[in-house]
């Protein structure tokens, strides 16, 4: 069965202060979760002490553990959240409930005050506080601002302890918003909270905290078997109960496809992330297929200061040549949403007449080669990444077309995005949110050939500012949308979801399950087993 989770509401703002409460709305106890068949089964179906076998291949992207060392790949999050839990939650509908925080207060753009929970504990049992939060989010600024892909987490500047569930985070820059609106629901963007006496212990061993991390969240670390799996079990002395649906994880190392698929269909796996491309062969199996909408959309992004396309020509007559319908088809399977804005189609903020303003036209994109006076045969350098078939499939297909055209394209594989800063490629496939659309401003490190202008300079801080009106907000955004699509330096083709197949073991309620953040990636402590 394919279905796809319910639509992310539009959320106009957290509010100045969020108040605890008792229990989290975003979650529903063991006994009331219902099914895909709309919550008829009865609470004696379901196992507690069941462990669910997630298959991933985390070996392509690295062993993560340690929220220091996150780089930029949704992967991770599955289990970091369940390792190290996140300040807030959010509903499916887009409003946030408390978590490691019972209250957050935002004095100026630059500042936010945090109240936390009083009855959590680390793994290792020792009490989780403000001292404890500062000093994870100090060791995380440590690692230097050249290792920090958005430019709000690079803001963080210093930390006061105000009482031992108080804490103050003074930003360098006016980007509170950005915490807001998303940061504080997230842990594997380096502000997951370690335990310092686990940190300590291993420090004094000799050991390495990434082997044995210790965190707050509802499951913990057991082992991990080189290339082969993960193992969490549930924390018995988590604050939150319903947040453990299951015993444990297993997240079994599968490469995607064929392997993937045919696990799932042997029982070794319970659930897995697919591509586009496999969901006919997944329900053609008996598995259902779930779709999680997210804020990724998938594009390039041009080398704008330099030739030959610091011509806007130039960078027109690219995107002349292709055909985001059929980058789409053959890329994507089809599953995208059309968009050439970084946000999705159906956002709120998607400006009408920018959404398809450039229609597919390769003769027009050889006037304009011509008129920008790039001659027949001229090399251009593409950089994709190589962690992902999608990647590799759109620079192939945008090599093809370029060709086509009159230009000789190279493909130039990356693993890392901030080296790009390093390679500077003419052209760059790139899949982006728009939160790291920052990425366009001045001295950030995604803005590998320096692309300014001030009509998204001075736009862009306001869709994140804290003080900003609806009107403003909006106002600023099309602005902002509106530069980015007459210059150019960056196009997109569509707006990506996440697809997970599961067997009939695995019960997901659509009412609850799929907290989103940018990264797409599903709350595993809104799934059940079976028995």
């Amino acid at each position: 069965m394919f279905w796809t989770a319910r639509k992310r509401r539009r959320r106009a703002g957290v509010a100045v202060a969020i108040i605890a409460a008792l229990a989290l709305t975003a979650c529903a106890s063991a006994g009331d979760r219902g099914g895909d068949d709309g919550g008829d089964a009865g609470a004696s179906e379901f196992d507690p002490a069941g462990v669910l076998k997630y298959g991933d291949d985390f070996a392509a992207v690295g062993f993560i553990t340690d929220p220091i060392d996150f780089r930029g790949h949704s992967r991770t999050r599955v289990w970091m959240d369940l390792i190290y839990d996140t300040m807030f939650y959010e509903t499916p509908d887009g409003s946030l409930v408390p978590g490691l925080a019972t209250e957050v207060e935002f004095p100026d753009a630059s500042t936010f005050i945090l109240t936390l929970r009083d009855d959590v504990l680390f793994q290792d049992g020792t009490p989780f506080n403000a001292e404890a939060v500062k000093y994870s989010w100090e060791r995380f600024i440590g690692i230097g601002p050249e290792n920090i892909t958005n430019p709000a987490l690079r803001a963080l500047q210093s930390f006061e302890v105000l009482g031992e569930l108080e804490l103050r985070v003074n930003l360098a820059s006016p980007v509170a918003g950005e915490y807001k609106n998303r940061l504080l629901m997230e842990s594997l963007s380096g502000l997951g909270v370690v335990s310092p006496t686990a940190v300590a212990a291993a420090d004094a061993a000799g050991e390495d905290f990434r082997d044995n991390p210790v965190g707050t969240g509802p499951y913990q670390f057991v082992e991990y078997v080189e290339n082969q799996k993960v193992v969490l079990t549930k924390f018995e002395d988590y604050w939150n109960p319903d947040r453990q649906p299951v015993g444990g994880f297993e997240f079994i190392q599968t490469a995607a496809g064929s392997p993937r698929l045919a696990a799932l269909a042997g029982g070794t796996i319970d659930m897995a992330g697919i591509s586009a491309t496999d969901i006919p062969a997944a329900e053609g199996r008996g598995l259902e297929v779930t779709a999680l909408p997210t804020l990724y959309t998938m594009g390039i992004q041009f080398c704008s200061t330099r030739a030959p396309f610091d011509s806007l020509e130039a960078r027109q007559a690219v995107v002349h040549a292709l055909d985001p319908v059929e980058i789409n088809e053959l890329t994507f399977a089809g599953q995208g949403a059309l968009t050439q804005l970084p946000v999705p189609p159906n956002s709120s903020h998607a400006v009408p007449g920018l959404v398809d303003r450039y229609e597919f036209d390769p003769e027009l994109a050889e006037e304009l080669l011509a008129e920008a006076g790039v001659s027949e045969g001229t090399t251009i350098r593409l950089g994709t990444d190589s962690r992902e078939q999608v990647y590799i499939a759109t620079a192939e297909l945008i090599q093809s077309r370029l060709q086509e055209v009159g230009l000789n394209v190279e493909i130039e594989p990356y693993q890392n995005p901030l080296t790009l800063n390093e390679t500077q490629p003419d052209i760059a496939v790139f899949r982006t949110t728009w939160p790291l659309h920052a990425s366009f401003l001045p001295g950030t490190p995604l803005n590998f050939c320096g692309y300014d202008s001030a009509g998204f300079t001075d736009n862009f801080p306001i869709t994140r500012s804290i003080d900003a009106t609806e009107a403003e907000t909006d106002a600023a955004y099309t602005a902002a949308l509106q530069t980015l699509s007459d210059d150019l330096p960056t196009w997109w083709f569509y707006s990506l979801s996440e697809f997970q197949a599961h067997t009939d073991k695995v019960v997901a309620n659509p009412g609850f399950t799929f907290q989103l953040s940018s990264f797409g990636q599903p709350d595993l402590t809104s799934f059940s087993m079976r028995k």
